[in-house]
């Protein structure tokens, strides 16, 4: 991670911005960094404070910059990567007297005055000492230096000369590894007694890892030992002091058992288990994911699985409260590494959860538009509302009808049954879950009174023509005389007088023009009515029901409208938009519940948002990273040489590359070696991934190094880097870059 200075700059150019009249695009003298800023804020020549990118300010400095009710602020206080008005935009330049800074001189730093502080992804990480996650004190050797600290290029503009010979290579999206055989030191009891006996090896292999973006196997010290030092240690020199950087790309095998469910789109679960088969199988699988930017849950497309084998240590058992509901705990069954999501959204592993930490559900499923719609209208005619339950029965010759209504309230649907009506006819029906608060508000309060549907003005004014049409299909029929015009009627039996009254004056105000018409009259004396459009009425009514009719009800319309019966598919634009809740975990047990526990584990890849609902519970799609496998297959691991250090000196570019071909050790892939440019780098920068032939990911960047080793007094050793923009930009990307 390169270094993060808050200093005085100079206005170097200032151009109009192509696509905002009320911005510029202005950069700084001595950094290559594009920042956009308000019109007419600075003119060539002045001096600004510039925030870099990854800047983290205090939320003091944050107010004053963007006020207290400012409508655009920082997420979590970071400045990032942004594009506006498709212009990028990498830093924030402002006028230092904004944040109470008058005597300033160029050059002069004020991070540490303003707590300006740089952003660092968490660095606790597997290593070769075991499962912990830091490496204790006592097992740092003081020749194996951590080294990634490579300034951006962008920093650093004049380091490389033009047509000084460089060479650039693909910057990798995946965790640094370094290994080597370094020169070991007595710095535990035993080892300085095995050392006074002569007993040590002068020489040791060692490894380091960091990231916690990428995991191997359950973190077992035999997996490292079979997988890593032993594979790594047959293509190097044993007999050469040597310390040697390589990148180790693999995918995450945190895993869930074959039995987890998995929240669909339609709001069922199925076993993950039965999902992998259906996914390998050529199915298309969509689940229930989170968008953290909307804060809603959304519709997204499974693009990729793994399985792997699973040992019985690998497992854990969590318990966790279910939602607002008694009864008893929930379980949820994963490997120790796979990542969940806990309190404020952070990311971590299964294994470091602890007792009353927070994991997130779905909140109570909400009712899309088009599904409450027919709720609301079919209520008021064959349907009926009980204990916040819908439930509906039509006779076996409407059967395609109802499995229209059950199809759109699919994910909502727990029972079918059969009963007989009045008539004694057979009748098929279903019943829903308990749905949620807004709707059965609606209905219990507005439409009921005293168990008894009374429509109102306030129930009818929530009705769309989507309710209409149901309401119709419930209860309508077309009247066909002979010498007139066929005309609309819906039966409004039970209902009051008054209620009918307020039907046809709403459908009146709406100049869908009918009228009450008494058809009997009821034991108690009170008289029963039915609505009748008139011929114009119909017309209008029937133009704006058709489009959600559906075909099995067809002969309730006018010949003219039945050309445009299921012209919108009601089913395809439903979208269940719900939130989530917070829980907590109750207990934590090592291994797992079910009997099979040396068995398959399964991850799933999800589209975008990277993440899905395993059991209810919000969880990391971990299995993949993100898209960037490089082509590895499912557990696998590769690694690429980045250099190499042999007695404390790096090797040049030719003698590097003679090393690895020697030892048949797989270099970072050579984008390019020539004349240096500005041109060249930002070329190069760009691009797809020169690895993974599997979707061809976005190239995070590039490294660029002299052809002989150098130092340079601003940032040390010459190797730069340069990132990709439209990387930065994923919001899904890693932050270790």
């Amino acid at each position: 991670m390169s270094t993060l200075t808050v200093e005085i700059c100079k206005i170097e150019d200032v151009t109009p911005h192509p696509n905002a009249d009320r911005l510029e695009i202005c950069k700084l003298e001595n950094l290559d960094w594009n920042c956009v800023i308000g019109k007419d804020s600075f003119t060539v020549g002045d001096l600004a404070l510039y925030f870099p990118i990854d800047s983290i300010l205090p939320e003091k400095i944050e107010s004053l910059i963007f006020g207290k009710d400012a409508k655009v602020k920082l997420d979590k206080h970071r400045v990032r990567t942004i594009k506006l008005r498709k212009i990028i935009s990498q830093g924030l330049v402002i006028k230092p007297e904004v944040v109470n800074i008058y005597n300033y001189k160029l050059g002069q730093d004020f991070t540490s005055e303003l707590g300006i502080i740089k952003y660092e992804p968490p660095d606790e990480l597997p290593n070769a000492y075991g499962s912990c996650n830091k490496v204790k004190k006592m097992y740092i050797n003081s020749n194996f230096n951590k080294y990634t600290d490579i300034q951006n290029i962008k920093n650093h503009p004049s380091v490389f000369e033009d047509g000084e010979e460089v060479y650039i290579s693909c910057k990798l999206h995946g965790t640094s590894f370094r290994a080597g055989w370094v020169e070991n030191e007595a710095n535990t009891y035993w080892k300085k007694v095995k050392k006074f006996f002569g007993l040590l090896p002068k020489w040791g292999f060692i490894v380091g890892s960091r990231n916690i973006q990428l995991t191997y196997g359950n973190k077992d010290k035999t997996f490292y030992k079979e997988n890593v030092y032993t594979k790594t240690a047959e293509v190097l020199d044993l007999k050469s002091k040597l310390k040697f950087g390589e990148v180790l790309y693999g995918e995450v095998v945190g895993c869930f058992h074959y039995n987890t469910p998995i929240l669909l789109s339609t709001g069922k679960n199925e076993k993950i288990g039965l999902l992998y088969n259906k996914f390998k199988n050529g199915e298309d699988i969509f689940v229930n994911s989170y968008n953290f930017e909307k804060e809603k849950t959304e519709l997204k497309k499974v693009v990729g699985f793994t399985k792997n084998k699973a040992k019985k240590e690998d497992w854990i058992t969590f318990e966790y409260k279910r939602r607002k509901r008694g009864g008893r705990a929930c379980h949820i069954v994963t490997t120790k590494n796979h990542l969940f999501f806990t309190k404020y959204f952070k990311e971590i592993e299964a294994d470091k959860l602890q007792i009353g930490d927070t994991i997130y559900l779905p909140s109570n499923k909400t009712l899309s538009f088009t599904q409450e719609q027919m709720i609301l209208g079919s209520i008021l005619g064959d349907a009926s509302f009980s204990n916040n339950i819908y439930l509906v029965a039509h006779s076996e010759k409407q059967i395609e009808y109802l499995k229209f209504k059950q199809a759109i309230l699919e994910n909502f649907t727990i029972r079918e049954f059969e009963t007989i009506s009045g008539h004694g006819s057979k009748m098929l029906g279903f019943s829903t879950c308990s749905l949620y608060d807004k709707i059965t508000y609606d209905i219990k309060n507005i439409l009921y009174t005293n168990n008894i549907k009374e429509p109102t003005k306030e129930y009818l004014e929530k009705l769309s023509p989507i309710a209409w049409a149901f309401w119709y299909m419930d209860d309508g029929s077309l009247h066909k005389t002979d010498g007139k015009q066929p005309i609309s009627t819906i039966s409004t039996l039970g209902f009051s007088e008054k209620s009918v009254d307020v039907i046809v004056e709403y459908f009146n105000i709406k100049s869908i023009f009918c009228f009450k018409i008494p058809i009997i009259q009821s034991s108690n004396g009170n008289k029963q009515y039915k609505l009748q459009f008139s011929a114009e009425g119909t017309k209008r009514f029937q133009a704006l029901i058709a489009p959600y009719i559906h075909k099995s009800m067809s002969y309730k319309l006018l010949d003219c409208y039945k050309n445009i019966i299921n012209s919108i598919d009601l089913k395809s634009i439903i979208k269940q938009d719900f939130g989530l809740i917070e829980t907590i975990i109750t207990s934590k047990n090592s291994g797992s519940f079910f009997k099979d526990t040396n068995c398959s584990k399964y991850d799933l890849e999800v589209e975008g948002n990277h993440n899905y609902f395993a059991n209810n519970v919000l969880v990391h799609n971990s299995g993949i990273q993100k898209g960037y496998n490089y082509a590895c297959s499912p557990g696998i691991t590769a690694f690429y040489a980045y250099d190499v250090m042999i007695d404390n000196k790096w090797l040049d570019y030719e003698d590097f590359k003679n090393f690895c071909e020697e030892r048949g050790i797989r270099p970072v892939p050579l984008l390019y070696i020539g004349p240096y440019s500005k041109e060249i780098v930002k070329e190069y920068t760009k691009g797809a991934s020169t690895i993974d032939s599997i979707g061809t990911p976005i190239r995070e960047g590039a490294v660029i190094k002299p052809l002989k080793e150098r130092n340079n007094p601003y940032c040390g050793r010459t190797v730069l880097k340069s990132i990709n923009e439209e990387y930065l930009l994923l919001k899904d990307n890693s932050d270790f870059h």
